[in-house]
């Protein structure tokens, strides 16, 4: 085999390997923030253990608990990584069969597009679990809210 294509093939190996590196720290980051942020809430006088639930201006938050959907952002991530996977591996395979003594340069073509949209539709996956989490914590702050103001109009109405 062509020393360049062995180069190529650790090029691209040491990217996916970055990237992997990459959300794995990040992950922890983030991980190590939450843990750092709950433990300077707690180490605070009494405060209300609902107030930083959501990124919104509402800030009661005592009708539900706080929702981050942790499994499902790590779902997103390993897909995301497997996407990766999947086109570094469709390439590579191309790249041989381009580079091959046989003449099969047209199932190398189809095997770079088969791997381009079977990446692409592991990302738009991904990525759409990522949107229906953040739709269900926004769904679940609305209906807060509503909750809240039904709450407060009642609250008035009976000192009426």
């Amino acid at each position: 085999m062509d020393p360049l294509i062995w180069w190529i093939c650790i090029f691209l190996l040491i990217i996916l390997f970055a990237i992997l590196i990459k959300n794995i720290i990040q992950a922890v980051m983030k991980i190590y923030r939450s843990i750092k942020k709950r433990n300077v809430e707690h180490s605070h006088s009494y405060s209300h253990p609902y107030k930083n639930t959501q990124d919104n201006s509402y800030t009661m938050k005592a009708y539900y608990k706080q929702v981050h959907y942790p499994a499902l952002r790590v779902i997103s991530i390993v897909l995301q990584i497997f996407s990766i996977l999947v086109f570094a591996a469709g390439l590579i395979g191309s790249i041989f069969m381009f580079t091959s003594d046989d003449d099969i340069w047209e199932l190398g073509i189809i095997t770079l597009g088969i791997a381009i949209t079977n990446a692409l539709l592991l990302l738009a996956i991904a990525e759409l679990i990522i949107v229906l989490a953040d739709i269900s914590i926004s769904t679940r702050a609305t209906l807060n809210q509503v909750i809240d103001t039904t709450a407060r109009k009642a609250e008035t109405e009976n000192k009426q």
